[in-house]
């Protein structure tokens, strides 16, 4: 289960698409949460996800099972891309 806080206190919700990209505003990741649990909360498949960050789709769904196989670079360009803290991303 992924746990959300609004920032400001209300209810968490999803901002959509900002240059044709879904993307997190106004979210706060209370809790570690995994690669795909972020994707979804994008609302990006994983074919759109791997093109953001810039991998081919079968690396990404790599990571997705094995995360520790990331790389750390990678790993920071996902959490700045998306607005998550690093240490909030399950490795």
């Amino acid at each position: 289960m992924v746990y959300l806080s609004h920032i400001d206190g209300k209810r968490s919700t999803l901002n959509l698409v900002q240059g044709g990209v879904t993307m997190l505003e106004k979210i706060q990741v209370v809790e570690p949460i995994t690669l795909e649990e972020l994707r979804k909360l994008t609302g990006l498949s994983v074919a759109d996800f791997s093109k953001e960050i810039g991998i081919p789709e079968t690396t990404y769904r790599r990571y997705e099972r094995e995360p520790k196989k990331m790389e750390v670079g990678k790993l920071i360009e996902i959490s700045d891309k998306f607005g998550v803290p690093i240490e909030k991303i399950k490795v």
